[in-house]
């Protein structure tokens, strides 16, 4: 199972935070690949702890990204569906 990029469902049309979620996915892919193979919690939680520090920071980025900008952010909701 993984979760694709988007970009006619996913894109916020800002480049940087548009990366930001790119890579957000591509880890928390790498994440979901790591517990189908079945491997150590190490390995998962460091996966997991990426991910957490990631967030933190994306969010302070996105937050003043979308502060610095008239347009105002999508209110999208898209499923996570798997990618085939």
């Amino acid at each position: 199972m993984s979760i694709a990029w988007d970009p006619a469902t996913m894109s916020t049309e800002i480049p940087t935070v548009d990366r930001q979620h790119r890579q957000l996915i591509e880890w928390l892919n790498d994440l979901l690949a790591a517990m189908a193979e079945g491997q150590g919690c190490a390995e998962v939680g460091a996966g997991l702890d990426k991910l957490a520090t990631y967030v933190d920071t994306h969010f302070a980025f996105e937050g003043s990204a979308w502060s610095s900008t008239s347009a105002r952010p999508p209110r999208r909701t898209w499923p996570l569906t798997p990618a085939s």
